[in-house]
């Protein structure tokens, strides 16, 4: 019953809120309707969810009010789980240690990660394609 990839999208908000409660952030999540009904393996869940508070994670200890971005759509052969910030750019250790580790555990599942830390801010986008 808690086996499921609506659980799994309300995990994941109520990380969201605990991180937004703890630090000076807001997040923004939103979440195509078809994704919440979508039968995926259970790896591909726990490594998606890892990911995704992997990266919120660092992104909102360095916000500092700014804003977060969360999208998850369904496109019918590809689940596109995307979280961006215009206003963070991850540096030195925490970079190279959370890029190395995402795009690790994306391997695991298949998935494609698209990791964008530049001057514009810091965005995932990450591609998992459904067999």
């Amino acid at each position: 019953e808690n086996d499921s990839m609506e659980k799994t999208i309300l995990r994941m908000k109520e990380f969201a809120e605990a991180m937004q409660n703890t630090f000076t952030t807001q997040i923004q999540m939103e979440v195509d309707e078809k994704v919440k009904h979508l039968k995926l393996d259970m790896k591909v869940r726990h490594e998606m969810f890892l990911i995704f508070k992997q990266m919120l994670s660092a992104i909102v200890q360095e916000a500092n009010h700014s804003t977060s971005i969360i999208n998850i759509d369904y496109n019918g052969k590809k689940l596109l789980m995307k979280i961006q910030n215009s206003e963070v750019k991850l540096s030195g250790l925490i970079a190279e240690q959370t890029i190395k580790e995402i795009t690790q555990r994306a391997e695991t599942i298949n998935a494609e990660p698209d990791i964008q830390n530049d001057s514009k801010g810091i965005s995932l986008i990450l591609l998992v394609s459904l067999n």
